[in-house]
Parts: structure tokens; C-alpha cells; sequence
């Protein structure tokens, strides 16, 4: 249960955590809940908490009525971690300034990453390569550009995260 106390804090959990959000359509909690337990396989702690909150946005698109600023709103409730969640709340921000995706990932570079995100993580530091592992680089872009394609653009919102690069 615990294999994955030990590893890097990176954004292995989440990317492998989808259907966990499918498989318990309509209830985030469970989705999360789920999440955390099975992430537990190859993550620990932070990581598997985004992952959580990853899985429960993805669960809450079957609740009837669901809109795009409640789905912000779930993302940033079920993640745990203050500051995950202040690296999240920052992009959505951001996201709600920007009038569309690519501008978003302009001002993402400039503002976030490097300032409030570190450009390299710590196993990186002497890379001249721009790596860090942070599960918050995939669900903040995810919701920021939900929320600036406002959910009726699904190529665009994919096509904005393989823009994105990093592990969006």
C-alpha cells in the first residue's frame, strides 16, 4: 500500500489516475478518496493528493447541471495540500485574465513559472533542462484552460495543453 513512500514528489500519480475519475462518475469523494489509495502504488503524500483532486473533477462532469466554475471550485477543494492549492488558485487567476489559451501559456512562463513555481526541481537543479515535478502543473492548466474555453472547446482545451508542455 505504501510502495511509494520514498519516491521523487512528481507528477507520476496524476497521469495515471483518469480512470479512477470515470470509474466513480458523480461522486468526487470517491473519486479522491480512490485516487489517493490507488496512487499510493508509485507516489506519496503531495503528489497523490493532486492526483485526488484530479480524479474528483473528473467524477463531478456526470453530476447533472455541473458547470465549468463548479468544476474549478471541486478541483481546489479536494486539493490538499495549502501549497499545492495557492499554485492552482495562482493559475486559475491568471486564467480569468486571459482571453485565450495561448496568451494564458505566454503569462504562464513569464509570471509562474520560475517565481511562484520553480523552474527545476531540486533532482534537476544542475539540467540545463526546465523539469520540475509538480502535480499542480497538470491540474491548474487543465482547469485554467476549461475555464478560458469555457468547456465548449474540448480540441482547444487539448490542443492549449500540449501547448503547455510540462507534464500538462
Amino acid at each position: 500500500r505504501e510502495l511509494g513512500h520514498g519516491e521523487a514528489n512528481a507528477t507520476n500519480a496524476i497521469m495515471f489516475i483518469g480512470p479512477v475519475g470515470l470509474l466513480c462518475a458523480g461522486d468526487p469523494l470517491l473519486a479522491e478518496l480512490m485516487s489517493v489509495d490507488v496512487g499510493a502504488v508509485n507516489q506519496h503524500g503531495t503528489p497523490r493528493d493532486v492526483a485526488g483532486a484530479y480524479a474528483a473533477v473528473l467524477a463531478a462532469t456526470f453530476l447533472p447541471g455541473m458547470t465549468v466554475e463548479r468544476l474549478v471550485e471541486i478541483g481546489l477543494e479536494h486539493t490538499r495540500h495549502a501549497r499545492r492549492t495557492k499554485e492552482i488558485l495562482a493559475m486559475v487567476g491568471l486564467a480569468r485574465q486571459c482571453r485565450d489559451c495561448d496568451t494564458f501559456i505566454e503569462r504562464y512562463y513569464a509570471e509562474i513559472l520560475g517565481r511562484l513555481l520553480p523552474y527545476r526541481d531540486e533532482q534537476h537543479e544542475d539540467s540545463a533542462a526546465c523539469v520540475s515535478w509538480n502535480s499542480s502543473e497538470v491540474l491548474g492548466p487543465v482547469l485554467a484552460t476549461l475555464l478560458i474555453t469555457k468547456g465548449e472547446d474540448p480540441a482547444g482545451l487539448m490542443l492549449a495543453c500540449a501547448k503547455f508542455g510540462r507534464d500538462a
